[in-house]
């Protein structure tokens, strides 16, 4: 969702109606905020049966989050968006936090593409 796009409850509404409406399955679908008041309201989200998108990217919470038992996580860049190159010792950490929840289902996507171009790309071990 774009970062102007902020938590109020007529959002909640226009997102669940959408998703009732395509008839998507659940834990199949997920969805990426870029704005930190959808935060506090993770739970609104997992209710309506789909999965927050634990975000790495600047001015944006970088906790770890399982929701109805999956957890997915788009690496932008910690420090800038885009142009980032991890080290293997935050990859591995990140790892160690997805561990961690439990989850069912563990999904990684490295947005960060100018980075891992000019520096090589990172596999990761399956979560």
């Amino acid at each position: 969702m774009p970062s102007n796009y902020k938590y109020n409850i007529e959002n909640v509404e226009a997102i669940k109606a959408f998703f009732e409406k395509m008839k998507l399955r659940s834990n199949k679908v997920v969805i990426e905020f870029r704005d930190r008041s959808w935060w506090k309201e993770i739970d609104q989200i997992e209710k309506i049966g789909i999965v927050f998108c634990s975000v790495d990217a600047p001015d944006l919470p970088n906790n770890i989050i399982n929701t109805n038992n999956t957890v997915y996580v788009r690496l932008h860049g910690s420090k800038e968006w885009y142009n980032y190159v991890y080290s293997k010792r935050e990859l591995d950490s990140i790892l160690l936090k997805i561990k961690r929840l439990k989850a069912q289902k563990n999904a990684i996507y490295l947005n960060n593409d100018h980075g891992m171009l000019k520096n090589g790309v990172y596999l990761l071990e399956k979560a």
